[in-house]
């Protein structure tokens, strides 16, 4: 009788320890995909950031580029003025 009860509880103490470790690795699992969602996250952020950036700066480089454009043809304009037909 008492090595069937010892036998149960080991039983017992075993199942536990397996349910533990698989719970330890689940959340082992859990915390890696969550960081490597963070870290992709964090790099998309940083991806969204630099094209904002790219995008702001080429509009600059239009701006000037239509301001210069407009400035020769207003040159151009006023050339034309100045010769006689």
């Amino acid at each position: 009788m008492l090595f069937m009860l010892t036998l149960l509880v080991n039983t017992f103490l075993l199942l536990i320890v397996i349910t533990l470790l698989i719970w330890v690795l689940l959340l082992i699992s859990i915390h890696a995909f969550v960081l490597t969602l963070l870290v992709n996250t964090f790099l998309l952020l940083i991806v969204v950031a630099l094209l904002i950036w790219i995008l702001l700066l080429i509009f600059l480089v239009l701006v000037l580029m239509l301001r210069i454009g407009s400035m020769s043809l207003s040159i151009v304009t006023f050339l034309r003025l100045l010769v006689p037909f």
